[in-house]
């Protein structure tokens, strides 16, 4: 009896042929699905269950992996395994791979490993994966690379004042540790303006300047009636119990190296840039300086690699079955 092959919509299936022919009732096999098309390109059932089946070589080999949290200890969903594998698809569509630079790569493991091409069939076999899976799951890793030197790398950068202001907001966000803050201030006094309006006027326009670039220094300089004009309105650290309000509340809201919007205070318009904070825990801080970075660069690379998807996606054809 000859088997034949024929879809139905998105679902693959094997029926008899005598059945059609006789008419009778036969049994439909189903061998495959589509779960989505990307572009022209189909992603099938067996292209998840291929996924669950060889999670851990990708690992290995996909540099990305690592910024999918939703994909590794627990066993993932199919629907965030679909949404990965479509991702993969816009990455590999547009950053393509030729055979030669897999093979190559492979060539370089090889090498690295002391490693014949038999030696490395054997080894796949005993870990349960082909050698065409594992060749396909390079080439994908290759075209990732490329798309995180071209793309994604420039774009992530983690100063200093990123990891303080990680360490201070969230680290030490429930310890009892009382903060110092270093501030710069500006204050424009409605007593050196005809009318109170007048003197935010030029506090507005202070603000203004500052967001265009010009340095908080030379503004306070220019600008400021506080005797602390003259430093370019440092005026040193101070714990937010010593600050009154609304000084207070805006420290509390500021990212290291932020500047606040026009305050309203006793003494008049006020303008603050939370230049550091500090502790006693300072060697906590040191100790995890390294490790709180590497946190935060994971995080702007996933932010970064969601950007990028999400304006490939909007350019390209996308169905899910």
């Amino acid at each position: 009896m000859r088997m034949r092959k024929f879809s139905t919509g998105f679902s693959f299936i094997v029926l008899s042929t005598m059945a059609l022919v006789s008419g009778t009732p036969a049994h439909a096999t189903l061998i495959d699905k589509i779960s989505g098309v990307v572009n022209g390109d189909v992603i099938l059932l067996s292209d998840i269950e291929r996924f669950e089946r060889t999670i851990t070589l990708r690992k290995e080999l996909d540099p990305l992996f690592g910024f999918s949290d939703e994909l590794e200890g627990t066993k993932a969903s199919r629907d965030k395994i679909l949404d990965f594998l479509i991702q993969e698809k816009l990455i590999t569509q547009t950053f393509k791979i030729a055979d030669a630079e897999v093979e190559q790569e492979v060539q370089g493991v090889q090498r690295s490993n002391n490693l014949d091409r038999a030696q490395l069939l054997e080894f796949l076999k005993t870990k349960g994966f082909t050698f065409n899976e594992y060749f396909e799951l390079m080439r994908v890793g290759l075209a990732k690379r490329n798309l995180l030197d071209r793309e994604i790398r420039t774009r992530v950068n983690v100063s200093d004042d990123d990891v303080r202001n990680y360490f201070y907001n969230n680290a030490l966000k429930n310890s009892k540790v009382p903060l110092e803050y270093s501030l710069q201030l500006i204050v424009i006094s409605p007593k050196t303006f005809k009318t109170s309006e007048a003197a935010q006027d030029a506090a507005e326009s202070a603000l203004r300047a500052l967001k265009q670039g010009e340095s908080f220094a030379e503004v306070a300089k220019r600008v400021s009636d506080d005797p602390s004009a003259q430093n370019g309105g440092e005026i040193g650290f101070f714990s937010t119990e010593t600050l009154a309000e609304p000084l207070r509340s805006a420290v509390h809201k500021l990212q290291i190296g932020n500047i606040s919007e026009v305050l309203k205070g006793p003494n008049g318009f006020m303008i603050i840039k939370l230049l550091d904070a500090r502790s006693t825990e300072t060697e906590k801080l040191k100790a995890e300086k390294e490790q709180i970075r590497e946190q935060l660069a994971k995080e702007e690379y996933k932010k970064q690699l969601f950007l990028w998807a999400e304006r490939a996606r909007n350019t390209a054809y996308v169905h899910l079955n």
